[in-house]
């Protein structure tokens, strides 16, 4: 059995862990902040002592306003250093966190705080020009929340309770005997937080996330990794999302590191960290790594990194090979899902150049994969594609009030449903191929985008590229590609398509090239097919009737 495989799972809540850290690394920094004009945040660092301090100050205020075990709080906000307050405080008293991205419009809002029943929702009361807090007041008004009793501001805002007044009336009525003795009630399979998902396949669902998921997830991947507690990690991933509030803020935290959010992603703030606060490791998703790492010539030697950790969507091997070439480091490439706390498989930087490049490595400890026809859901032999099921600690609770659904995506044996096409090879990594849904059929043989836009990366003067599939009269679905050049370049379509002949079956050539400047994002800074393909049908649609009319 490997070494890792006999490492035991942790019985804690996430109250518990940051109670023991901070007691075994009580002056070691556990968060570190630059300075932010836009936020008026000034450059601040916690040690593990003062983080687990003001946890306390944070669930004592939550305690005061009412708030108990069980209890669903919103946050809607970016990174700010109030939002890991409010997670590791809320943690401490058993209330359930239930995430929102900041990009949400009132009406997605509005749908998340109903589905979620959350009692209260903290929020920046306004950011770049948008107003939350008059949002939230129009939901209330509406009736479209019920539950929503408070609305509770990180900043001064006014007519609403802030959060400093909050933890400071906590401080006043909550002693340190009742906070202890309400955190001993929380256990670590009680839920610590709901995650909606995008919605891509239908309507958000809530998935239920356990003290025991995240915990043990966060610190099984920071293992894999090698991370320990001399080292600095930077991400600018969003905190509503997993691999933000659990990966890396619970990672660090599980290996004594510490732990720089970016409020939001901006790739010169990046390097700036990278340089300043002299960080070791780099955690983001592809296009956020494309854009951080591509502001550099070469190797900069002021610098300290060692390690980049990306995943959440396709890396291009390519970009894997560049980065670590330009700049002396090692990558490490993941596979997860909000359902699954996020992470399944990992390679890790003692891993062959090969796999770390190529693949999203093998299960962690505790984990299990397996591939299946998507129809039948039997096991395929090894080699052969199909999607990828997992099984093991980490799969979530289940959806929110929804157990249809659950039963959908969970079997009664414990296998979740990934969605995602992947192969498992004779040495365990997993080499994902794609989603299902994206998937293209083209004159009956299935065609993988990821394996298009890999390919068009080796081409010198393309920086990016994203593929999809639309319908076609003849073959049935013919790919599309969108490329991005690299600046001041150009090409053709058909220097595109001339360079894919005889290098890519006749098959997977797209059938049509668009170029562009840039690609629509979601607030984690993944591609958003679904408008690629939204925006190539109107585009189809109106040759057709420009046609029609001649």
């Amino acid at each position: 059995m490997p070494e890792e495989e006999q490492v035991p799972l942790y019985d804690w809540t996430v109250g518990k862990l940051l109670r023991e850290q901070s007691a075994k690394y009580p002056d070691h920094v556990a968060v570190r902040y630059l300075s932010n004009d836009l936020l008026k945040i000034p450059a601040l660092q916690w040690t593990y002592r003062e983080y687990e301090e003001k946890a306390r100050h944070v669930a004592k205020g939550l305690l005061a306003a009412g708030y108990r075990k069980g209890d669903h709080v919103a946050v809607w906000a970016i990174n700010i250093p109030e939002w890991l307050l409010l997670e590791m405080g809320a943690a401490k008293i058993g209330v359930v966190l239930v995430t929102m991205n900041p990009a949400l419009r009132e009406e997605e809002a509005g749908y998340i705080l109903r589905a979620s029943d959350a009692k209260g929702a903290f929020i920046l009361s306004s950011f770049r020009g948008r107003s939350y807090a008059e949002e939230l007041r129009r939901v209330i008004s509406s009736g479209k929340a019920p539950s929503l009793q408070q609305i509770i501001a990180f900043d001064a805002a006014a007519g609403l309770l802030s959060f400093d007044e909050l933890t400071n009336t906590g401080l006043q009525k909550i002693s340190d005997q009742e906070l202890d003795a309400h955190e001993s009630q929380v256990q670590a399979h009680d839920l610590f937080q709901i995650q909606f998902t995008s919605g891509t396949t239908g309507f958000p669902k809530g998935a239920m996330l356990t003290h025991f998921n995240a915990v043990n997830n966060a610190a099984l991947t920071f293992q894999r990794w090698n991370i320990g507690e001399g080292d600095h990690v930077c991400s600018p991933l969003p905190l509503f999302h997993t691999a933000g509030s659990i990966l890396m803020a619970l990672g660090t935290l599980s290996v004594g590191a510490s732990f720089t959010p970016m409020p939001y992603f901006d790739p010169s703030d990046c390097m700036r960290a990278l340089k300043e606060l002299k960080m070791t490791h780099f955690g983001g998703v592809p296009t956020m790594l494309q854009a951080t790492f591509g502001q550099s010539a070469g190797k900069d030697e002021s610098l300290a990194l060692r390690q980049v950790m990306s995943g959440g969507s396709p890396v291009p091997p390519s970009l894997l090979e560049k980065i670590e070439k330009q700049f002396d480091v090692k990558t490490v490439v993941l596979m997860g899902m909000t359902e699954t706390s996020p992470v399944y498989t990992t390679t890790g930087p003692s891993d062959p150049q090969k796999k770390r490049w190529e693949t999203c490595g093998r299960p962690l400890p505790h984990t299990e994969v397996r591939i299946v026809d998507p129809v039948t859901r039997e096991v395929v032999n090894c080699g052969d594609p199909g999607e990828i099921e997992v099984r093991g600690y980490m799969v979530m609770a289940g959806y929110y009030k929804l157990e249809k659904e659950t039963r959908e995506t969970c079997s009664a044996d414990g296998w979740l449903k990934t969605g995602d096409i992947g192969v498992l090879d004779e040495e365990g990594y997993l080499h994902v191929i794609g989603r299902i849904k994206d998937m293209i059929i083209r004159g009956g043989e299935n065609i993988y985008p990821q394996e298009i836009e890999n390919f068009l990366l080796t081409h010198p003067l393309i920086e990016e590229a994203q593929v999809v599939g639309i319908p076609d009269d003849y073959y049935g679905e013919v790919a599309v590609a969108f490329v991005k050049v690299r600046a001041g370049e150009e090409l053709s379509e058909e220097e595109v398509k001339q360079f894919c002949k005889g290098r890519l079956s006749h098959q997977k050539i797209p059938a049509i090239i668009r170029f562009v400047d840039s690609y629509p994002l979601t607030a984690s800074g993944k591609v958003q097919k679904r408008i690629l393909r939204e925006q190539m049908l109107k585009e189809k649609e109106m040759e057709k009737r420009g046609e029609e009319t001649q």
